[in-house]
């Protein structure tokens, strides 16, 4: 089944706090069975795909329908995040890039219910679309990206900012209201919390149900936006445990006591 992001106005994004988590020198986990913790680019390069139009948008990230290869995907692009003079890594998108990355096998599907994950481009300027959506993004205006961008830019003349590239998910909608009592939907996003967990990954934002698809045709959930997500080399960690049975209490506390035991 394809998958695609729902068209969000820009101004329906959702607020993620004002704060921001910077750091340096995360350590890279073992692989788990089946897992690739190395990250690897998409196929095509910057100058060989083609930005349609943004179908998404909030506070750190905007994410764009795109072209390459004769189809199109998801670009999910995330605010380059900085101090004066230092940049520093963007806690959103290397979350979402590990997770992503631990969930997708070198070949085949994913590991659990998520958009397919193709890989990486880097960017040498700031995507911009062309066509009906492509309304400015305040975010690369910012007195934090400035700096950023003047490092990678002058510096180390490599790159500015690493786009993620996924599945587009088509054929599906948001959680809403009435399904506080569908059964068939509290079960199938618990088991794709569990299969997230049992590969060492926590979605880090269970309770926005703006992360959490509904396929139309079989009311399977699919679990996306890993921004505040975490990967753990030790799933039987207690800190790890805890963690991802919060999530699961979290997401069946949407649904009625009755249908989420």
């Amino acid at each position: 089944m394809g998958l695609a992001y729902l068209e969000v106005p820009p101004e329906a994004g959702r607020e993620r706090g004002r704060f921001l988590i910077l750091y340096e020198n995360r350590p890279t986990p073992p692989a788990f069975p089946g897992c690739s913790d190395v990250s690897h680019e998409f196929e095509y390069s910057e100058s060989e795909i083609k930005i349609l139009k943004i179908i998404g948008a909030g506070d750190h990230a905007v994410v764009y329908r795109m072209a390459a290869g004769g189809r199109t995907f998801a670009l999910k692009v995330n605010e380059a995040i900085s101090q004066p003079g230092t940049p520093k890594l963007n806690i959103f998108y290397e979350s979402e890039r590990d997770a992503y990355t631990r969930l997708s096998p070198p070949s085949g599907s994913p590991l659990a219910p998520i958009p397919k994950y193709h890989g990486y481009i880097k960017f040498t300027k700031p995507p911009r679309a062309n066509g009906p959506g492509s309304i400015p993004w305040k975010l690369f205006k910012s007195a934090l990206f400035r700096p950023a961008r003047d490092h990678f830019l002058n510096k180390s003349g490599d790159y500015l900012l690493q786009g993620l590239v996924l599945d587009e998910i088509v054929a599906a909608r948001h959680i809403c209201g009435g399904d506080a009592s569908n059964l068939s939907i509290a079960r199938s996003g618990r088991e794709g919390l569990e299969a997230l967990h049992q590969r060492g990954v926590l979605h880090g934002d269970v309770k926005n149900p703006l992360d959490a698809m509904v396929s139309v045709s079989d009311n399977n959930v699919i679990w996306m936006d890993f921004s505040m997500g975490e990967i753990n080399a030790n799933i039987s960690d207690t800190s790890f445990a805890r963690k991802a049975s919060q999530e699961i209490r979290l997401w069946n506390r949407y649904f009625k006591a009755s249908i989420a035991k």
